[in-house]
Parts: structure tokens; C-alpha cells; sequence
């Protein structure tokens, strides 16, 4: 048995060398093991690319425009506005009062709005029915500056318009007061664009001017779309009425045309050649000028309704002289403007009374109308010295000027500011003490004014009082940079 063991070992032991020996064997056994690797690389490989996401797998960033919260706007103009005023302050190498008194005198370059009644009315836009009168004028936004004349950019600019701000008697709160003021009417504009119920073309041309004296046109962030509207309306209006821009074709009919033109002349001295002017602007200021133009009387004044008889009335005039110098501004060329120019001063020359005032339609002294006197001969001619000196003799010396009480005239007021404010030196310095802070306080939490003490701007602008004070008001506070100040 033992023998048998070993033998059957022994050839255990044979078959076992021949197999490892087997050529073929070694050859499947290599080839296995390269199997094995190559799947194992696969796995490995297939592993990465799950674990490790590929580009484009990679998650996407999506950016949200957020709409900045325009309730902080307000704010953060007015602390803008303050921090100007203060760092040209610091700079300055004397007081307000003293850059005013070394002002020189100074000459506007485009007209002021206002608009008073006929003087039997006192401010009454017309003699019929509620009379209703307008005082006014112009006062950032952004414009092409190399197109705006030289005499508006100061207002497109807000260094410069800080500048002219502090230089000409102003103060931080003026700026904080024209943000709220045009912000309440911004809220007041109708969906047709208009401001307004009963006088729909003046209103709407007194609250652009509000807008574009602040340098805000089509392009500005925050009040473009409100004036783009604004501008819309008026040229349908004109569509609508054969070139007239009023809400109706009568008596008032002077005044709203009047307003609305000098405001389409002053956006088109803006926006012209640029690519956000509405269109038909130029075609309707054009055509609104031309109206004026032909209703003047021959002896260089206007009246109700652009009748062609009766005497003059320069309350009516003094609407058609301010639009008539916006045309001048814009550099278009219209026949007859200058001998029409030349006609209103002679008209308005005649309505100087003896102590320097200027009548309605005759010569008087009316205290009323004593700046519209002044303010055109200072548009239109640069101003007879002594007529200039004279007139503002009689009007401060005539009483006093409060807010609060029967002495007030907004629109009296308007077009004083205007005037003194071209004249310069102690006068303009007296006149800006009496009614700058007195219109800032007077101001409402929101932005619009009360009724003043006399009470004439609701006795004469009817159910848009309030817009008319708000943009009276806000035209007077921009006079320190609306224009540059003509000679007086």
C-alpha cells in the first residue's frame, strides 16, 4: 500500500508540473489578469465622471435685476444735494452775501413763465366766467450738453448747478424742496399726460417747465417718463385743436397757448438732434409760434383770445414774450419774430406809469404787473436802466410781503424773482431774503403749498390751484440755475 501511495503521488505530483507548464495555460492566465486591469481602469474612469460633474453640468448663476426701493430716492438726492452744497461752502473763500454783492449784473438768455389775469381781475385768466391768472418759470435729468444753449446748461450739470445754487443766494433746502415739489406732481399727472382739469394746456406746459428747469427730460431715470407724457399731450392737444394748445378755444386761449408753446420751445432747445425728442415736438412748437406771431396787434401787444382789435393787455403779453424767446433760443427761423420782438418792446415801454409801475393796458402803476414790466424789457432788450431802476423802486417800496397774509401775490412774486434775479447785486440780495425761506416753510409735508394769505391762486386758477401754486412756487426756488442771469 505504501508503494501504491507513492506511486499515485508521484503522478499527482507529474500532472501537476505538466499543467503548470502548459503553455496554454500561461497564455489565459495573462490574459485574464489584462481583462481584469482594463475593467478595472473602466470602473475607475466611470467613478470620476459621476463623481466629478462635467462643464457642462456645472451649475448656472442666474443674476435677478432687483429695482432699486425709489421710496429712498428722495432721500438720497437731498443728501447729495447737502453734501454739494456743503463741500462748495467749505471751498468758497468768502460768505454768500459776499459772492452776491460781487455779482455782476446779469441778463437772462431764455424767458421765464408767469402769468397774471387782466388787471381788472387782478390775476383773472379771463374777463369771463372764473378768471384765472399764472406767474411761473423754469428751472437736472440728462441732455446732450453740446446741444442745450450755453445759457441752460448750468441746470444740466450738477456740480455747476451747485455751484450757481450757492453763488446766487441759495441753500440746501431750496434743492430738497424742488425734489419734493416735483415728486407731488409727478403723483398729480393724469393718464393722458396732462395736469390739470380746467386748464389742461397751461397746466400741463407750467409743470414741464417745473421739470425741465430741474434739467429732467426724456432721459431721466426717475421723472423721464413723466415728462415724456407730458410732452405727448401737448402735441396731440395741438392735433386735436388745429395747432391751438388749449382746453378750449376762448378767452383763455392767450394764456394756455402762451405756457404750453414756451414749454415746447424750451424741450426742443434741449432735446433737439437727439434721439429721445417725441415726435412732432418741432412741428408743433413751430406752429404754435407762428399763432403768436400772427395774433400780435400792431401795436406789439396781445389780447384775450388773439383778437385783433382793442388795446393791449400785458398780462396777456407777457405769456406770448417768454414763448417768443424760447423761439429765439432755439435758433429756428421764423418770419416776423424779430420786428415782433422789436414791436413788444415798444408796448411794453408804453405801460410804465409815472412812478415806475406798469398798467394793464394803459400806462399805470400796478403793483401787480410791475414785473412783467421789467422781466421783458430784460428778455427782450436787456432793459432801460432807469425804466429797470425805476420799476423796482416802486415796487418795494409799495408794502410788505408775507406769505401768510393778504400781501402775498404768488404770481407777482414769480415774476419778481425773475427780475431781480437778473438784475443782480442789492437788489436781487433783497428780494431773495423776502421770499426764498418764506416758500420753503410755507411748503406741505408732501410737496404741495397751501392757499397763500391773499388767496388769489384759488380765486384765480379755479380747480388746478394747487398745481398751479406747486409750480410756481418750485419755478421761483430754481431761478438759481435755471439761466444765466442777463444784465440789468
Amino acid at each position: 500500500m505504501p508503494e501504491a501511495a507513492e506511486v499515485e503521488e508521484d503522478e499527482k505530483a507529474r500532472k501537476k508540473r505538466e499543467k503548470k507548464n502548459d503553455p496554454n495555460r500561461k497564455r489565459w492566465k495573462r490574459a485574464l489578469i489584462c481583462a481584469a486591469v482594463i475593467h478595472l481602469i473602466i470602473l475607475i474612469g466611470f467613478a470620476f465622471l459621476v463623481v466629478v460633474p462635467a462643464q457642462k453640468d456645472a451649475p448656472q448663476i442666474v443674476a435677478e435685476v432687483v429695482a432699486p426701493d425709489r421710496t429712498q430716492d428722495l432721500e438720497m438726492q437731498r443728501l447729495s444735494a447737502v453734501k454739494q452744497l456743503k463741500e462748495t461752502r467749505a471751498s468758497a473763500s468768502s460768505s454768500i452775501s459776499k459772492l452776491m454783492r460781487a455779482n455782476t449784473q446779469t441778463v437772462i438768455a431764455t424767458p421765464e413763465i408767469k402769468t397774471e389775469s387782466t388787471e381788472p381781475l387782478g390775476l383773472g385768466l379771463g374777463d369771463l366766467g372764473n378768471g384765472y391768472g399764472f406767474g411761473s418759470g423754469a428751472g437736472g435729468g440728462s441732455a446732450g450738453m453740446a446741444r442745450i444753449p450755453a445759457s441752460m446748461r448750468g441746470r444740466c450739470i450738477p456740480g455747476e448747478r451747485t455751484r450757481l445754487l450757492v453763488e446766487n443766494g441759495g441753500t440746501p433746502e431750496v434743492e430738497t424742496s424742488i425734489l419734493l415739489a416735483l415728486d407731488w406732481l409727478q403723483r398729480q399727472q393724469l393718464r393722458s399726460g396732462a395736469w390739470g382739469a380746467q386748464y389742461q394746456g397751461a397746466m400741463t406746459g407750467f409743470a414741464l417747465l417745473a421739470y425741465l428747469g430741474h434739467c429732467e427730460t426724456p432721459d431721466s431715470p426717475r421723472y423721464g417718463e413723466t415728462v415724456t407724457k407730458g410732452l405727448l399731450f401737448l402735441i396731440e392737444l395741438a392735433e386735436r385743436q388745429h395747432g391751438h394748445m388749449a382746453s378750449a378755444m376762448g378767452q383763455q386761449l392767450p394764456y394756455e397757448h402762451g405756457i404750453a408753446t414756451y414749454a415746447l420751445g424750451e424741450a426742443y432747445s434741449m432735446l433737439k438732434d437727439g434721439p429721445n425728442m417725441p415726435p412732432g415736438l418741432e412741428e408743433t412748437f413751430a406752429r404754435g409760434v407762428e399763432i403768436i406771431l400772427k395774433g400780435q396787434q400792431q401795436e406789439g401787444g396781445w389780447v384775450y383770445g388773439y383778437g385783433r382789435s382793442g388795446s393791449g393787455d400785458l398780462s396777456v403779453t407777457g405769456w406770448q414774450f417768454q414763448a417768443l424767446k424760447a423761439a429765439k433760443e432755439t435758433r429756428m427761423e421764423f418770419d416776423g419774430l424779430d420786428s415782433a420782438i422789436q414791436k413788444t418792446v415798444r408796448f411794453i415801454s408804453g405801460r410804465q406809469g409815472d412812478k415806475g409801475g406798469f398798467g394793464y393796458r394803459a400806462r399805470q402803476d400796478k403793483h401787480s404787473l410791475t414785473g412783467v414790466g421789467i422781466l421783458g424789457l430784460q428778455f427782450l432788450s436787456s432793459g432801460n436802466r432807469s425804466q429797470v431802476s425805476k420799476g423796482f423802486s416802486f415796487y418795494f417800496s409799495e408794502r410788505e410781503f408775507l406769505y401768510e397774509t393778504g400781501s402775498c401775490n404768488l404770481y407777482s412774486w414769480y415774476y419778481m424773482t425773475q427780475a431781480a434775479f437778473n438784475h443782480g447785486g442789492p437788489t436781487w440780495q433783497k428780494w431773495n431774503d423776502i421770499y426764498r425761506d418764506q416758500i420753503i416753510r410755507a411748503q406741505n409735508s408732501d410737496g404741495s403749498w397751501p392757499l397763500e394769505g391773499s388767496g388769489l391762486t384759488g380765486q384765480r386758477g379755479g380747480s388746478d390751484s394747487d398745481v398751479y401754486r406747486a409750480c410756481l412756487c418750485a419755478l421761483m426756488l430754481e431761478v438759481y440755475y435755471r439761466y444765466l442771469p442777463v444784465t440789468g
